[in-house]
């Protein structure tokens, strides 16, 4: 929708914003909003059963629409300088981001669920001396 200079309302821009760039992150940033959106709408979708506006289906209407609607604003969101510039960003940080190997993650892991239990244990024991100290010199009752 370009006025007479040629200018276009940022809601109905169809151009991309360094499309080539961040594509990664945008397309899980997409995945994510549509998973939240599609969560919405079957939820919708179940609460509008058996609604009709002469004869049609309100449960199914309504929901499609409005997921027409996410999917444009969704676009749009993606496209939005700063944003994008952003998710670009994130991803050139991730991709400079060295993860550890299938081996550290499980020592790793180990070493947590170890240290995890060892402080559980501890606790356990801290609470049990304190509640039998209590009870024996007569604070708790």
């Amino acid at each position: 929708m370009a006025d007479r200079f040629g200018w276009v309302h940022p809601l109905f821009d169809l151009s991309l914003y360094k499309p080539n760039q961040g594509r990664k992150a945008r397309q899980f940033t997409a995945l994510g909003i549509a998973l939240i959106v599609l969560t919405g709408l079957w939820k919708l979708h179940v609460r509008l059963m058996g609604w009709y506006w002469h004869r049609v289906p309100m449960d199914i209407v309504i929901p499609l629409i409005l997921f027409a609607v996410a999917v444009w604003v969704t676009f749009r969101v993606l496209n939005i300088p700063r944003f994008a510039d952003f998710l670009i960003v994130t991803e050139g940080e991730m991709n400079k981001v060295s993860w550890a190997s299938w081996d550290e993650l499980i020592r790793a892991t180990v070493v947590v669920i170890v240290c995890f239990v060892l402080l559980g244990l501890f606790l356990f024991l801290m609470d049990a001396f304190w509640d039998w100290l209590l009870h024996t010199i007569g604070v708790l009752h």
